[in-house]
């Protein structure tokens, strides 16, 4: 049988506001029972099915970052006297790349939270797991994870590169792993 809640109750769940899951209702992606109370399992399913990345947004966002970055002057800056790893083409980031790994991360994490709350559900509803499946869960659980902090890495060395100020960058990283820590959860 399904879990029926009340939409603070799914929201709670969730771990977002509760105007969030009002406005998920008025675009039509949760499903409801006729007293008005959302169906958890086939909300998540519908959620999940008429989720986007929005790369417009994730590029407006990255190029208004990259504009406050100050520019480097002739007087400043110092040519390199060996090979650095900004000479390696693989090692080199534009805009757009770090606005789709922003998005791809997005999805990463809201793909495991949605796979925990399935499991979460299962439980609640007296389902067993099959022993192999929920190993193939959890392993891909931990390469998403483990995909999502290295790509968490890779966005955020360019930007803590340009501070010169080490409680700044110490800050700027610590702020960064809280949300993820928070996005996780």
């Amino acid at each position: 049988m399904n879990n029926i809640v009340t939409k603070s109750e799914f929201s709670r769940m969730q771990g977002v506001n509760r105007s969030t899951v009002t406005r998920w209702d008025k675009a039509g992606r949760l499903v409801l029972a006729p007293n008005g109370k959302v169906k958890v399992a086939e909300s998540l399913v519908q959620i999940k099915a008429t989720q986007g990345a929005r790369t417009d947004v994730s590029e407006r966002h990255a190029q208004a970052r990259g504009q406050a970055i100050p520019a480097a002057t002739s007087a400043t800056t110092v040519a390199p006297t060996r090979p650095t790893d900004l000479d390696d083409p693989d090692m080199q980031v534009n805009e757009g790349d770090i606005g789709e790994d922003r998005a791809h991360y997005k999805a990463i994490a809201l793909d495991f939270g949605n796979q925990q709350l399935r499991l979460d559900q299962a439980l609640k509803d007296g389902k067993r797991l099959d022993a192999d499946g929920v190993k193939n869960s959890v392993e891909l659980l931990g390469h998403q994870l483990r995909g999502a902090v290295e790509r968490l890495i890779d966005n955020l060395s360019p930007q803590i590169s340009s501070q010169s100020n080490h409680a700044a960058r110490s800050e700027r990283i610590k702020t960064e792993v809280d949300a993820l820590i928070q996005t996780l959860k």
